[in-house]
């Protein structure tokens, strides 16, 4: 558990939040400002990461092999795991005759 000395500066630092509004605040409402602190950071962090992975995958898609993914070329932690996982048969047009024969079973 960090100190009252390190809470103090991760809520004036990170929070905005200045000293004589920090002793004002009950222990539920720092917890609020803490998670919501945490939330930010989090999302910032992300953000980050998929824009490099974004900038990456611009950079080296032309010489990327046909149907590799954004996810497969740089998976992240927070990926669902389902988009690491695309085949290219699920990619692929169908064929002339696979879509003739689905014109005959299910009509115009």
């Amino acid at each position: 558990m960090p100190s009252i000395e390190e809470t103090l500066a991760t809520a004036i630092i990170e929070g905005g939040v200045s000293y004589s509004d920090f002793l004002l605040l009950t222990l539920d409402e720092w917890r609020a400002i803490a998670e919501a602190i945490t939330t930010h950071q989090e999302r910032t962090y992300r953000n980050q990461w998929e824009q490099t992975r974004l900038i990456a995958w611009h950079a080296i898609a032309p010489y990327l092999k046909e149907g590799v993914s954004i996810y497969q070329m740089l998976p992240l932690p927070w990926d669902p795991p389902q988009e690491h996982n695309h085949t290219d048969k699920a990619h692929e047009r169908p064929s002339d005759e696979e879509i003739e024969r689905m014109m005959r079973r299910f009509g115009n």
